[in-house]
């Protein structure tokens, strides 16, 4: 004769909070539940040299260097509010705190990390798709008054940085478009250090440059040194029909600004009261 016991999906388990003594069996995770008669979905059941085991055995409010033989963790729900130095290979559903070193790599498969004040240190490249908050499919970067977004660029390692070389280029800052096979950049900025820059002052001297795709191998190159000098292949101003068309755009002109009316071919500047014909 067989005994049969109390049974259902994990995701049933967690609706119920069993009796004490009471066992529940999940189907699908194929695993044993007792109740203490106040733990929702009850404690698992394990056993250190079983198979499938995750040597958790206890309700201590830490468990230390868990060592368990299980792979995976699925769907803890247990009293311990601190699992340290976890070496499994995995932690499904873990729905309590965590510190310590992870051992193999952390899948979120379609869920992600939350919270307030999180940090995430370490060394490492962040791959894949960055998500965003909002409907846009833009990377969104908050940050509070007075505060910069800083691109650090160094020789040597990120932990041992030596001196950066005067000349050096610092990088560049691209955007890149999939044409079906690879990503071709079509347009960004550059940052480099001029030759004689003094990397004690607090804005060492050094060059902007901006590039932009026109379909060729040689893209359109603009760049601002550190005199202030501005150079462009072209120079436009803007263009206006008339002297109302002008005015209806520019409302509040500023001393120094320089436009060209097709109405006679003439380009003018503004010298502070007046507009006034340059040729």
């Amino acid at each position: 004769m067989s005994l049969k016991i109390r049974r259902g999906t994990d995701a049933e388990r967690l609706t119920i909070t069993p009796a004490e003594g009471e066992l529940i069996y999940t189907t699908d995770t194929k695993e044993l539940y007792i109740g203490d008669g106040s733990t929702v979905g009850g404690n698992l059941v394990t056993s250190e040299g079983g198979g499938g085991g995750n040597g958790y055995t206890g309700s201590a409010s830490t468990v230390v260097g868990y060592t368990g033989s299980a792979s995976t963790v699925v769907g803890y729900t247990g009293s311990a509010s601190t699992v340290v130095g976890y070496t499994g290979s995995g932690a499904t559903g873990y729905t309590g705190s965590f510190s310590g070193t992870l051992q193999s790599n952390l899948s979120l498969s379609t869920y992600s990390i939350t919270g307030t004040n999180l940090t995430i240190s370490g060394t490492g490249i962040v791959t894949d798709t960055i998500y965003t908050p909002d409907s846009s499919n833009s990377l969104v970067i908050f940050t509070h008054t007075n505060n910069n977004l800083n691109l650090n660029y160094y020789n040597g390692t990120k932990n041992n940085p030596t001196t950066v070389i005067t000349g050096s280029n610092l990088g560049n800052l691209t955007f890149r478009a999939y044409n079906g096979t690879i990503y071709k950049g079509v347009g960004g900025l550059n940052v480099s250090l001029n030759n004689s820059a003094i990397l004690t002052t607090e804005y060492p001297s050094a060059v902007l440059r901006l590039f932009i795709g026109n379909n060729s191998s040689n893209p359109v190159m603009a760049s601002l040194d550190n005199t202030g000098v501005f150079t462009a292949p072209i120079l436009q101003p803007g263009v206006y029909a008339t002297a109302t068309a002008r005015d209806s755009a520019i409302t509040a002109p500023s001393a120094g600004m320089i436009i060209f009316l097709t109405t006679g071919a003439k380009f003018q500047g503004y010298d502070g009261s007046n507009w006034v014909d340059l040729n």
